[in-house]
């Protein structure tokens, strides 16, 4: 299994890949957002998952992704304490943590409905909706925070 962790920015990504002992696979490539993502996940002959916060712009990422038969794990970017709560921060280290949190099992989910996220453009603000999730601490699909 390999794991990569991606930063997501608006006009390129920072990858880390690693395998289950927390080698990296590959060396840390910053990308451009178009298909050498894609071409680059899938140089490898077994399967690969991908750690990327649910920030501003993730949705189709997230479906590119999955188009292409790799699991795709978000994450609320807030509740990622060892991201949020660092005190040194930068598109390298974000993207090995999310990296090491995913195989690690530690990786504090946001899910995305079976149907897809194509149809999450309308979706409210993740940030808009912290302290308002009454199942904090549970799987929730990003598209409904908030709702009862």
């Amino acid at each position: 299994m390999i794991y990569a962790g991606l930063d997501l920015h608006k006009n390129f990504s920072v990858i880390t890949m690693m395998d289950s002992q927390g080698r990296e696979a590959v060396k840390q490539r910053k990308l451009p957002n178009n298909g050498e993502i894609i071409e680059l996940l899938q140089t490898f002959n077994e399967p690969v998952t991908v750690a990327m916060e649910a920030t501003r712009g993730w949705y189709w990422l997230y479906d590119l992704l999955e188009e292409h038969g790799m699991e795709v794990k978000l994450s609320h970017p807030l509740k990622t304490k060892a991201i949020a709560s660092a005190k040194i921060k930068n598109d390298k280290i974000d993207s090995k943590v999310l990296a090491h949190l995913l195989r690690s099992d530690l990786f504090t989910l946001v899910v995305c409905a079976s149907e897809g996220c194509s149809h999450a453009a309308g979706a409210p603000s993740l940030s808009g909706q912290l302290g308002k999730n009454p199942n904090r601490g549970k799987e929730q699909d990003p598209r409904h925070f908030g709702q009862e």
